[in-house]
């Protein structure tokens, strides 16, 4: 009787193993005549696809990722191009049109699997959220960033722009080049703690404080995850070193947030009629919100927190490094940025930087902008298809892995005039989705705002004040780009003070 149910279980594994096999391979050789109409390269092993190919600099997934699009999709005119990661299909994005019918649709608003990663961090907070939950926060969240409440936001930047003159005047006047990243990152987190969450974290003058150090470190780890496919489940992560120590630096993060929440909760209460009458940071606005609980818990304020401290830090220490490399290699766009800026501070070039000086710095914006064209500090960004869809005329399948390239889709030469040279003056009348440094459609960067201000703030401090000199030719300079675009070697340059206006 025994041998009989064994026997019975046995079959019933088996038939159910054989009908899942069968299914699977059913499933991909489905996809496979769908995706194998999409240009790409010739040859894949399933379930290995084009692993290889991904791995061409096995120290950088990006290169390797824009070698596969000029080897195989740009020679056949294509905008969109098809890649099997494994045994999963991936579409990458190139041109405007194909970006245009992903970004601007109201569906296909979820992100692929890579986002997942955020979780531990980030929650299902605006950057990895989905569905309902994204479209309510989206609502929510979206008067945080409204023109009168960034004004709140300056006096915050100014003083950490000072800090940081501060610092660059030690290295000024030197014959050494100094590797600029680094620097550009202290301010930046400093600037958004303390707009962020209204605390003021000292990361320019205590380099070495537990929080610091810990959101410095995340990032690194989380990039580095992206590079080993052993490392994407969580069951194999968490038993690696590197996953014990991400998961300790998460919980310094997270813990430092969730107090810094309280305490501010805390006084919201005792100085609720004196409110509109003090700055305010991001997690003050958040918390008048949720009021008391009823839209935002403690927790889904940490997650929009963390969400702000990582776009705010991330992406916008690495816009401010390119710009400023980018204006150190072109004298001339050096020279006309402080032409403009002596001629607004001609009376006093330390004074605090206003909201009306930013509406002047129309030539600054402009640089600023073609950097982000030129080099946009997200570079990447991706979606899955809500539905099955057709991209620049070939038939997607519902829940497609979508790679959309922003670098290159702000270089194609469908829309840019020698798109490979640094310009200022290009951004007359073209396609809508040819320029989307920030995404682009309903999904785009709720803080975009945010960050043009921030750059120019930071920008002007310095250039009003030194002369920037960029060591390195940008074809000597080794890009990654799986979460942010970043110097894989540094950026180096070096200072010296200008002479007092007159």
């Amino acid at each position: 009787m025994a041998f009989s149910i064994s026997a019975i279980v046995f079959t019933v594994v088996l038939a159910w193993l054989i009908i899942k096999t069968f299914s699977f391979f059913k499933n991909f050789v489905t996809k496979w005549k769908i995706y194998s109409k999409i240009p790409g390269p010739p040859t894949s092993y399933p379930p290995v696809g084009h692993i290889k190919l991904l791995n061409f600099y096995p120290d950088n997934i990006y290169a390797s990722r824009i070698k596969i699009i000029n080897d195989y999709i740009v020679p056949c005119k294509s905008n969109v191009g098809c890649i099997w990661w494994g045994p999963m299909p991936v579409l990458f994005i190139t041109g405007p049109k194909a970006a245009e019918e992903i970004l601007k649709s109201s569906e296909h608003l979820d992100k692929s699997y890579f986002y997942k990663f955020f979780h531990d961090w980030l929650g299902t907070g605006l950057l990895t959220a989905t569905g309902e939950k994204w479209k309510s926060r989206r609502k929510l969240l979206t008067p945080a960033f409204h023109f009168n409440i960034l004004k709140d936001f300056l006096p915050s930047m100014n003083d950490k722009c000072e800090i940081f003159t501060e610092r660059l005047q030690k290295l000024a006047n030197s014959d050494k080049y100094f590797e600029l990243l680094e620097h550009v990152g202290l301010c930046a987190l400093d600037i958004i703690c303390e707009t962020a969450m209204g605390e003021n974290v000292n990361a320019q003058v205590d380099e070495g404080s537990e929080y610091v150090t810990s959101i410095h470190r995340i990032t690194h780890l989380l990039m580095k995850r992206f590079k080993y496919p052993w490392m994407w489940p969580d069951v194999t992560y968490n038993l690696t070193k590197m996953g014990k120590e991400y998961r300790k630096v998460l919980n310094v993060i997270h813990t430092f947030t969730k107090s810094v929440i309280r305490d501010r909760m805390s006084k919201f209460k005792k100085e609720d009629e004196t409110w509109n009458h003090r700055r305010h940071a991001f997690l003050d606005l958040l918390i008048k919100v949720s009021e008391g609980g009823k839209h935002l818990s403690i927790e889904d304020i940490r997650e929009e927190v963390d969400t702000f401290m990582f776009g705010g830090h991330d992406t916008s220490s690495a816009g401010m490094t390119w710009t400023l490399y980018l204006i150190g290699t072109y004298p001339d766009v050096q020279r006309r940025i402080q032409e403009e800026l002596d001629n607004i501070f001609v009376d006093d070039v330390d004074r605090k930087i206003t909201f009306e000086d930013l509406r002047k710095l129309q030539y600054l914006e402009m640089v600023i902008k073609e950097s982000h064209r030129f080099l946009p500090p997200v570079p990447i960004v991706s979606r899955n298809t809500a539905h099955d869809c057709k991209i620049d005329g070939y038939d997607v399948p519902k829940g497609t892995f979508c790679m959309i390239f922003i670098q290159l889709i702000n270089s194609n030469p469908e829309c840019w005039t020698n798109p490979e040279k640094f310009k200022t003056e290009q951004f007359e009348s073209r396609h809508p989705y040819s320029y989307i440094p920030f995404s682009a459609g309903p999904r785009n960067c709720i803080g975009q705002k945010f960050a043009l201000m921030e750059e120019k703030v930071v920008l002007a401090h310095i250039l009003r004040k030194f002369d920037v000199e960029s060591r390195d030719k940008l074809e000597d300079i080794r890009r990654t780009g799986n979460l942010v675009l970043r110097p894989m070697d540094g950026v180096y340059v070096k200072l010296k003070n200008r002479e007092s206006i007159e």
